[in-house]
């Protein structure tokens, strides 16, 4: 396994020596913490294969703050973004961390989005259904925090999620991305409610559980 990196030309053409033959997985995107472009689509080929073509669209972004109460929030939080179609394994993760209680987050495809963030005092917010379209910008997104509970994921399979990566959903959004060791536990800051939690290895889901939570508990599921 490796990974291989180049720059295009101007005319957007690009060319990677050195491989060995099977199979490969391309994408593209623009270097730079404010892309102008979203990453491409990801195509499997094999090489040697010629006259690739990856397409790229204008970047969609979202802006928004969080609120706790009736009050804004001022404080530090970590705000988490992916895809939410309903698809898995989830797509397009992207995290952030929230300084003041505003967030700006670019380069994104389109498509529709969900928002989980989790804050240092045990508090949590979901906002999900967000829609983009290529190169739009959706400002004033507000994501309403809560009291939060603490959901604990224990591996019930022992070297069968070896190398996994475990995730909890909920409303469109997704809270957290972890491992777990056989045996351990991983443990997430979620809403109360009811929770997807999913196990992805090598792009498929290996296994996935529902769990029930309310805030202010300590909650535990096996996966198994």
């Amino acid at each position: 396994w490796g990974r291989f990196d180049t720059r295009s030309g101007e005319d957007g053409g690009f060319r990677i020596g050195g491989l060995a033959p099977g199979e490969l997985e391309l994408s593209a995107s623009e270097p730079g913490a404010t892309s102008r472009f979203a990453r491409s689509e990801s195509l499997v080929v094999q090489a040697g294969t010629r006259g690739i073509v990856l397409r790229v669209e204008p970047a969609a972004s979202l802006a928004g703050r969080l609120v706790a109460g009736a009050a804004p929030f001022a404080g530090d939080a970590d705000l988490l973004i992916c895809r939410s179609d309903g698809t898995l394994p989830v797509e397009g993760l992207t995290m952030r961390r929230v300084r003041g209680g505003t967030f700006d987050v670019g380069g994104l495809g389109a498509g529709v989005w969900g928002v989980g963030v989790t804050t240092r005092d045990g508090r949590v917010g979901v906002l999900g259904g967000i829609t983009l379209a290529p190169g739009q910008r959706r400002d004033g997104l507000v994501v309403q925090l809560e009291p939060g509970a603490e959901l604990r994921v224990r591996d019930g399979l022992g070297e069968a999620l070896a190398g996994s990566t475990i995730s909890v959903h909920v409303d469109g959004a997704c809270l957290g991305w972890n491992g777990v060791a056989p045996g351990a536990v991983a443990t997430f800051q979620v809403p109360g409610g009811r929770l997807r939690v999913v196990a992805v290895s090598d792009g498929a889901v290996v296994a996935e559980a529902t769990v029930d939570v309310l805030a202010g508990e300590v909650a535990e599921v096996v996966l198994e």
